[in-house]
């Protein structure tokens, strides 16, 4: 019998999709509240990579820029993954733990937490849709 990990080895139907939506960057008093857009490529079996991510909204938002790319995702679970390698701005790096839901399009959350000095946190839509097993 699989584990829920190894059922979640990726998304369905994989391929190049986006992921956009609201993402709050708090860092000491600033509160950034932008919007993101990232581009992903599903990997078969293993996931999927953060290949470019934009930030909009206000000045501050778009002249704020992702380093370390690519961010490597894995599904922990039918309901979760980590992003690895992720670095926003002056932030620094660290790893992201996100839900995912399935309900269609399927979607990625973030609940505050750390990175690299800052705090993150956001809901992002996936377009085409995508499950995870």
């Amino acid at each position: 019998m699989l584990s829920a990990a190894s059922a979640a080895s990726a998304f369905t139907p994989g391929g190049a999709f986006t992921a956009t939506g609201p993402l709050t960057i708090l860092k000491g008093p600033l509160a950034l509240q932008c919007n993101a857009s990232a581009q992903i490529v599903g990997v078969p079996g293993a996931g999927g990579t953060v290949v470019s991510v934009t930030f909009s909204g206000t000045p501050a938002c778009s002249a704020t820029g992702p380093t370390g790319l690519p961010w490597p995702i894995t599904p922990t679970s039918t309901t979760a993954a980590t992003l690895s390698s992720v670095g926003i701005g002056g932030c620094g790096a660290g790893t992201l733990n996100a839900g995912w839901s399935n309900t269609p399009p399927g979607s990625f959350s973030l609940s505050p937490q750390p990175l690299g000095g800052c705090t993150v946190s956001g809901s992002l839509s996936v377009s085409p849709p995508q499950t995870l097993p």
